[in-house]
């Protein structure tokens, strides 16, 4: 694989996940880990309605540590620490998706199920009472949206690196297989 700090060094730059987002990230950490169980729950659910996902957990316990794995992994992502314990991370989880077929589609789809719970908790959390009652205006609840827009940008920039280094790998490995095949 061709993967080096430098090549994240400048996917970090190219989106925008610098200082200040990595803060915003931190600052999600406590309501992600609040709203995390609940996202996993509804797309491990889903996974256990789709025949096409499925069939990559072997039993009720199998999906649970795949559960337990994936939170851990949300944590490190809202911590905002992208460096080698992170990147060896999404290389392992890479080269387990393409190892077991598991097509991105569903890689993909399971991110936004489990995003929309997590900006749906991050919004619910910041917007008080008032602002969803009667709607944002100015003075405060700007600077509320303000924060929580750097919060939710940060969140979603965070998800899709981790997509697209995962799928990155995934592809790697796929081209690796085919030149092995080939020779």
């Amino acid at each position: 694989m061709h993967r080096n700090a430098d090549a994240l060094s400048a996917r970090l730059d190219f989106i925008g996940l610098d200082q200040p987002a990595r803060e915003s990230l931190r600052g999600i950490a406590p309501i992600i880990r609040d709203a995390l169980d609940g996202a996993l729950d509804r797309f491990y659910d889903k996974v256990r309605q789709t025949p096409e996902t499925v069939r990559f957990f072997s039993s009720p316990d199998h999906m649970r540590a795949g559960k337990a794995r994936q939170d851990g992994h949300w944590q490190s992502i809202v911590s905002g620490d992208f460096g080698p314990a992170y990147e060896k991370n999404v290389k392992a989880i890479g080269s387990v998706h393409a190892r077991i077929g598991l097509e991105p589609r569903w890689y993909i789809g399971g991110y936004a199920l489990i995003l929309e719970e997590l900006i749906t908790a991050i919004v619910m959390k910041r917007c008080t009472k008032k602002s969803r009652r009667f709607g944002f205006g100015t003075g405060r609840e700007t600077t509320d949206l303000e924060g929580m827009a750097s919060e939710l940008t940060a969140l979603v920039k965070a998800a899709m690196l981790d997509m697209d280094l995962s799928i990155s790998i995934y592809l790697d490995n796929l081209e690796a297989a085919r030149l092995a095949a080939e020779a």
